[in-house]
């Protein structure tokens, strides 16, 4: 071999191994991280945060829904945890988002509609929240969407997503609280 091709095959070798190096550190991290949401505020302290997420979870029914060609027609009812500003906003927020989407929404559940439902659960950590907002469509007893979103929210704030009380009380309807502490 000449100077020339020594140095061309090196050339072909550091690039070969750059594209595997590039490559892997493309890779997603665990089995389901591509399809992993990020979100562009860890704070869900207000309308346009509450916005973005019934935004983002009618786009994935709507995706959902253009699978299941069975689903389509059918309007889609959502359930009303309870009177909490979050749970009153997110519901009307998911309505107008669904309807801009062409989708037909029911006012009042029938035996026709799929079911859109959503829960929150509150993590406490150390005097910070992590709040968990669950949502879900189900038809006959399956998940057709289902994702969660992690938000962090004051002590001042948990008033707009569930009843006040101690941590790890129970609240009524699908809402819990948990405290967890570092020992």
């Amino acid at each position: 071999m000449t100077g020339k091709n020594i140095h061309y095959s090196l050339f072909l070798l550091i690039a070969l191994a750059l594209t595997v190096i590039l490559a892997a550190c493309s890779a997603p991290r665990s089995p389901g991280d591509e399809n992993r949401k990020v979100y562009p505020a860890t704070s869900l302290d207000g309308a346009y945060d509450w916005d973005y997420l019934a935004a983002d979870m009618a786009e994935r029914v709507k995706k959902a829904l253009w699978d299941r060609p069975d689903l389509l027609p059918r309007s889609i009812y959502i359930s009303q945890l309870d009177s909490r500003p979050f749970s009153l906003a997110f519901r009307n927020l998911l309505k107008s988002e669904l309807v801009s989407r062409g989708l037909l929404v029911a006012e009042v559940k029938d035996p026709d509609s799929v079911t859109l439902d959503y829960n929150i659960q509150d993590v406490k950590l150390d005097g910070a929240h992590e709040v968990l907002v669950n949502s879900y469509l189900a038809h006959a007893n399956r998940y057709v969407v289902h994702t969660t979103v992690i938000g962090r929210i004051s002590d001042a704030e948990w008033d707009m997503y569930a009843s006040g009380g101690a941590a790890g009380d129970a609240f009524a309807g699908s809402t819990r609280r948990v405290h967890i502490t570092n020992r």
